[in-house]
């Protein structure tokens, strides 16, 4: 009613006529009251027309019947179902479409009734198909002066733990935290079984379960270690992922024609680069690789065997000491597949 009251507001204001265009004969409404009061607050300066886009009701022959514009007088309809016109009244001419109107609209409101009667009679039978009703409920309340009777028993509980649910006292609040209370160090827990866990591995439990430390897993990629925490003893090789930016820069550079990369590496060894940030993925070195130098790297394999592991290692090994070195220290390592 308020899209409508606002439309004709509107329309009023700016000295335009309406034009509504709904899809299907049911589009607008079914009811026959609902439909005069959409129109009874339009003003007088103001011209409605309505148009159904409906299949063509000339070509029903068809397989698929082409969709068609059908223009209703409002005015008319309205005076049909106010009572103050007779649709029988030779004396009064409708056009097609009205008459269509007329006669579709109603009888879809009969047969959405219909729909929604027989919809209540099938849900009647059948929304509970192991209930036998007839035999009558079989779950009574049981509390004193309830002659309440269920058909089924979760009904009933519910019903009990709404209509008779006991009031809340004093006692009974300081029942349920004595009930949620460690026995051991006193500490209060959300629920009894929160409480019984803890009780079992309590600190103040003489007779508490220790059982093996479970220790957080650990990433999947390792983080980054800040080497000025890490003590070196002098004299010993460095291990590779705590090689600072001017040991990063003496690594032994890869061969392009015939590069060997480890599993492991998060430095760029490309000739010539002066990248030595560390890259902890080894997608992202392979792309950086790619994008920076060119260098398509053969795809590694997301998982090993523990001796190609063990070369891989390695060759890790050989970077470090490379850099201990201060030189190449003999051929590079190889690396299986």
């Amino acid at each position: 009613m308020s899209f409508f009251y606002g439309l004709f507001t509107r329309a009023q204001q700016q000295d335009r006529d309406i034009l509504l265009i709904v899809s299907g004969w049911d589009g607008l409404t079914t009811n026959q009251g609902a439909f005069q009061k959409l129109f009874v607050l339009r003003p007088e300066s103001v011209s409605v027309h309505l148009r159904i886009l409906s299949v063509n009701h000339e070509r029903l022959e068809e397989n698929v019947p082409p969709p068609c514009l059908y223009d209703v007088d409002i005015h008319q309809v309205c005076a049909v179902w106010a009572g103050d016109l007779d649709q029988e009244d030779p004396d009064v001419k409708f056009n097609w479409s009205t008459e269509l109107y007329l006669k579709f609209v109603p009888a879809i409101a009969t047969s959405k009734m219909n729909l929604s009667k027989d919809y209540l009679e099938l849900h009647r039978y059948t929304h509970e198909r192991n209930v036998h009703r007839w035999a009558g409920p079989r779950h009574k309340c049981g509390f004193t002066g309830c002659n309440e009777e269920f058909f089924t028993a979760g009904s009933r509980d519910k019903h009990q733990s709404v209509k008779h649910r006991p009031p809340v006292t004093e006692e009974a609040i300081a029942r349920d935290i004595r009930a949620r209370t460690c026995g051991f160090c006193g500490k209060l827990l959300a629920r009894i079984d929160t409480r019984s866990r803890h009780e079992k591995i309590c600190s103040d439990n003489p007779d508490r379960e220790t059982g093996p430390s479970q220790s957080k897993p650990t990433s999947r990629y390792r983080r980054p270690v800040d080497p000025t925490t890490v003590p070196v003893v002098q004299g010993a090789v460095k291990e590779y992922r705590l090689l600072d930016v001017d040991e990063v820069l003496r690594l032994p550079r890869i061969d392009p024609d015939a590069p060997v990369i480890y599993r492991g590496e998060r430095f760029c060894r490309y000739p010539g680069c002066q990248y030595t940030r560390g890259i902890e993925r080894q997608t992202h070195l392979r792309r950086h690789y790619d994008k920076d130098h060119q260098l398509v790297l053969p795809t590694l394999r997301t998982s090993v065997s523990k001796a190609v592991q063990d070369q891989h290692d390695r060759g890790l090994q050989w970077l470090s000491r490379c850099v201990y070195l201060g030189r190449v220290d003999g051929e590079p390592p190889s690396v299986g597949s």
